[in-house]
């Protein structure tokens, strides 16, 4: 199950009955798209099902959407903590840039995905006006690893996306 079965859904959730209907990498339990087309989401639908993962985790983590709408808005001003994923390249600067004008002032912290461009990390951060938290590095075979069901850990266990769970598990108990 994902948002795409979630995104439409109406009246209020149990916390358990979607725990146990999502995908789980490890203990992590994983609300996405999977390999349908994302659609717009309906406000309500995206409210119930974030206060359900609430009430029932620790800890939620949510893949915000760029484009601005309704839904989006109403996650991001729920948020204990804001975390911007910006590329280390002047496109990654002015894309960053564009998301960041829409977040609540002083409340976003910078993880940049390192690339081969002419920017470096902390450079990147200066420009934008973020404090850097971290740094993970691209991952080419992440979308090969998905496909065959390994997770975005896979077999290795110094990846990129292990080194983003390391940080997330750290950065839970941030102010």
């Amino acid at each position: 199950m994902g948002w795409a079965e979630l995104g439409r859904a109406t009246g209020r959730m149990g916390s358990q009955a979607l725990r146990d209907s999502l995908p789980h990498i490890g203990e992590v339990a994983v609300l996405g798209w999977g390999d349908k087309a994302p659609q717009p989401l309906e406000a309500t639908a995206v409210r119930e099902v974030l206060t359900a993962l609430r009430r029932g985790h620790d800890l939620v983590v949510v893949d915000l959407p760029r484009a601005p709408s309704e839904s989006a808005e109403w996650a991001i001003q729920s948020c204990d903590h804001l975390y911007l994923l910006a590329a280390t390249s002047l496109c990654g600067a002015a894309a960053a840039r564009r998301v960041l004008s829409r977040l609540p002032s002083g409340r976003a912290r910078l993880v940049a995905r390192v690339t081969h461009g002419a920017v470096s990390s902390r450079d990147l951060a200066d420009a934008i006006g973020l404090r850097l938290v971290a740094e993970v590095e691209g991952c080419r075979r992440l979308p090969e690893q998905l496909d065959l069901g390994l997770g975005p850990i896979g077999a290795k266990r110094k990846g990129p996306a292990h080194t983003a769970m390391a940080l997330i598990a750290d950065l839970r108990g941030c102010d």
